[in-house]
């Protein structure tokens, strides 16, 4: 009985900038859990988020980030790498 083994692997490999995750971040915001949501989008921005990234992330998401501080990565999505192997090779 011939047999065949499939493995897939899909990976979706994601490049950062070295220089900018090195770099000094913003100090956590204080007592982000009792700030507008206004006020923690302002300091979000400073971090590097966008507008068009805020309009989707629910408060509780941005209190939790803010009051981490930082700096937000930059993070580019490289074309992902499908592998299909049988068991010949």
């Amino acid at each position: 009985m011939l047999t065949l083994i499939f493995l897939l692997v899909i990976s979706i490999p994601v490049s950062a900038n070295p220089a900018e995750s090195d770099s000094q971040g913003l100090e956590p915001f204080k007592d982000a859990s009792t700030k507008s949501e206004s006020g923690i989008d302002d300091y979000l921005k400073q971090m590097g988020f966008t507008d068009e990234e805020l309009d989707f992330t629910s408060l509780g998401l941005k209190k939790d980030i803010a009051s981490n501080g930082d700096t937000k990565i930059k993070v580019e999505k490289l074309d992902p790498e499908v592998v299909v192997k049988d068991e010949f090779g």
